[in-house]
């Protein structure tokens, strides 16, 4: 009889510790002293260590600190608020470091056990690790965080796509796509620079705009050639964008006396993406600049796509309209001298008519001569004669005449 109970005794704390075991939330039941009487495995694997708790005194030797804050907690807390105070808790959020360093997050709730007359006679205290809750929800915030900078970067190069249709102010789209790229990309200077292929054996860069800058700060590459150690002559060279997350580590830079201008300004780290033309011709360079090492991010390399993008159909536009601009200028020249040419014809044409009648009075006054004046004589000589010359005369005004006609036609070259 007394071996059945007492193997009744031990299958019930068996069942009762089995199913403690499964419970995913972590029990400590306290004694009145504070001695653990029990617990179960998820509280055990919550404060694993090289040291169990096996009082509730010992939590005092973890290090718990408000998550929100960062700010510790009183050793003896825990002990305070329950068993010296007989007060709950209830999910209170609180991080505590184990022995072995590593972190974790836990919702904690407890209340004091009274007997009959209110005297506390123990506690019982629910933990529950939420440190991937924390995380997820960590990164929910982050993401929402993200896109609402996206969606606000997304307005800003809008805003700028929209003035580029709009707007006819050159020069102030040049400076807002700069103020934009300092905001969204977080640099400390901007430059834009126009490629002028006529310039020596490759052609050269020449500063067109720049934010940041002081005047003097400039003169170091007001013109950078593809054989200039610098980010812009690197990426002039290659076609290609080019990177320095560090001035300092880099060999290219190294020794030369754009490093040095770099230094001297204060810039330690600095971008360069060329700028094409819609067929692919390299029309100029836009850089951006650090006072601090800088590594872009998959975002800030997606905004500079677009910035780039934007300040080249903004270059090339303001190409096109100079090129038209100087087209219709020679239009216009050429039909003022057209004009003058067709005055001048007109002219020539009114002087040559009347020089024309002149030798026609003649030869006709010298024809009525003929008819009166007898065959060999010398009124009939002088006629003939007067007669010749103004033929002549005629003959090369007709000749004039002529050429002025083939000149309009296009028939011959007028050689200088």
């Amino acid at each position: 009889m007394v071996l059945s109970l007492h193997q009744d005794k031990l299958f019930e704390n068996i069942l009762f510790q089995t199913i403690l075991n499964t419970i995913p939330i972590g029990l400590f039941i306290f004694e009145a002293d504070g001695k653990i009487s029990i617990t179960n495995g998820e509280a055990k694997r919550i404060f694993a260590g090289a040291v169990s708790p096996e009082s509730i005194y010992d939590f005092s030797k973890y290090k718990v600190c408000r998550p929100e804050t960062g700010e510790p907690m009183e050793p003896d807390w825990l002990a305070d608020q329950v068993l010296l105070h007989g007060r709950e808790i209830k999910g209170a959020i609180i991080e505590i470091e184990r022995f072995d360093g590593t972190t974790t997050t836990i919702t904690l709730s407890g209340a004091p056990v009274e007997n009959d007359s209110g005297r506390i006679t123990g506690a019982v205290v629910a933990v529950e690790e939420i440190t991937e809750h924390i995380k997820a929800q960590k990164l929910l915030r982050d993401r929402e965080k993200q896109l609402g900078q996206e969606l606000e970067t997304a307005k800003l190069l809008q805003d700028v796509s929209t003035k580029l249709i709009q707007a006819n102010n050159i020069d102030l789209l040049y400076d807002q796509i700069l103020e934009t790229a300092m905001m969204l990309l977080r640099s400390d200077y901007t430059c834009f620079q126009l490629f002028k292929p006529e310039r020596g054996a490759e052609g050269e860069l020449y500063l067109l705009r720049h934010r940041g800058f002081n005047e003097s700060d400039v003169k170091a590459w007001k013109w950078i050639t593809p054989h200039s150690r610098s980010s812009c002559g690197m990426a002039l060279k290659t076609r290609r964008r080019v990177v320095f997350p560090d001035v300092t580590q880099c060999d290219y830079m190294a020794g030369g006396i754009y490093l040095d201008a770099y230094l001297k300004i204060g810039i330690r780290a600095v971008q360069t993406t060329p700028l094409l033309s819609r067929d692919g011709t390299i029309i100029g360079m836009f850089s951006t600049y650090w006072r601090k090492p800088h590594e872009l991010t998959e975002s800030e390399i997606r905004i500079l796509d677009v910035l780039a993008r934007q300040a080249a159909d903004l270059i090339e536009r303001t190409q096109t309209e100079q090129a038209l601009r100087r087209s219709e200028e020679r239009y216009r020249n050429l039909a003022r001298k057209l004009q003058e040419a067709d005055r001048r014809k007109d002219e020539f044409l009114g002087v040559l008519s009347h020089e024309i009648r002149n030798p026609l009075t003649s030869i006709m006054l010298c024809l009525t001569l003929l008819s009166k004046a007898e065959a060999g004589s010398d009124q009939a000589a002088k006629a003939m004669e007067i007669m010749d010359r103004q033929v002549k005369q005629l003959s090369r005004l007709v000749d004039d005449l002529l050429d002025i006609t083939r000149i309009t036609r296009g028939k011959i070259e007028i050689k200088k």
